[in-house]
């Protein structure tokens, strides 16, 4: 049976990564009852040094569309969404009317992926 992973980046423009911990941890546990963290890392973002980086990488526990659409109505509002065969994602950007759960939030996305089943194959 294929795997599903979610995947989280939200970029922070701060110099303040003990802000960006507390915030991860708090994301953590705002969608624990739908998907369990497999991986975290905070760090500055390689492209633009005055951002942070928040990655996590989560497993969702049953409905990963469900838990995916959960995410993205919990982090924040005006996302854009895409999708094909086997990814779906959401892309979030700053404006008046878009608002999101972290503050100085410069760009975030959602990825929900899918592996293909012939992936084992190769």
């Amino acid at each position: 049976m294929p795997s599903t992973i979610i995947l989280v980046r939200v970029f922070v423009e701060t110099s303040q990564i003990e802000l960006c911990e507390q915030a991860a941890v708090s994301v953590i546990s705002m969608f624990e009852q739908c998907v369990g963290l497999s991986r975290k890392s905070i760090n500055t973002y390689w492209k633009i040094p005055q951002y942070i980086e928040i990655f996590l990488e989560f497993i969702p526990k049953e409905d990963s569309d469900a838990a995916f659409q959960h995410i993205v109505d919990e982090l924040g509002q005006g996302w854009n969404f895409r999708q094909s065969s086997l990814e779906k994602w959401a892309v979030w950007t700053p404006s008046e009317l878009n608002k999101f759960s972290i503050s100085d939030v410069r760009w975030a996305s959602v990825d929900l992926i899918q592996e293909s089943p012939f992936s084992s194959i190769m």
